[in-house]
């Protein structure tokens, strides 16, 4: 049985939009050192949607003692909407390996297209070319205390 702290017992999910770029810094900033594999990365291109399954660190749960004594995480979704196309760099599609993701950025194109770019440690990148920036990410499920803790430069 995984132990629950009562604050994460409390917490309620989270489901954020963007359409900013400073909504995406929320985001971004919800979804740093989210874990998740190649095949939880999924895009639907008759859709046009970009869909990403992790296990993001609760940050908003972060206290004194949050890294010191594990930290808690919880299962999320992002979706992106709106895509044209995705590059990929140093993404292995036969690997399974852990990705962590470092960031969310935005690079804004001729107005209001761009790109987001999904930053990975080890290098690896996604870039999402988009018709307009329009990103969801919604959690569910109840949080856990994770063995993972973030260990990279900041």
């Amino acid at each position: 049985m995984s132990e629950r702290s009562p604050a994460a017992a409390r917490a309620t999910a989270l489901r954020l939009a963007a359409e900013t770029p400073e909504d995406l810094l929320a985001i971004s900033a919800h979804w740093q050192d989210a874990l998740l594999r190649r095949t939880d990365i999924v895009w639907r291109k008759p859709q046009r949607q970009f869909v990403f399954a992790a296990s993001r660190v609760c940050w908003e749960q972060a206290g004194r003692r949050f890294l010191r004594r594990g930290v808690w995480r919880v299962q999320s979704l992002l979706h992106v909407r709106a895509v044209l196309r995705v590059q990929q760099k140093r993404m292995d599609r036969e690997s399974d390996d852990l990705l962590s993701l470092l960031a969310l950025l935005w690079e804004a194109g001729r107005a209001p297209a761009g790109s987001l770019r999904a930053v990975f440690s080890g290098g690896a990148e996604l870039r999402l070319e988009v018709e307009a920036l329009d990103v969801a990410m919604q959690d569910y499920g109840a949080p856990w205390r994770g063995a993972y803790r973030p260990r990279h430069p900041a």
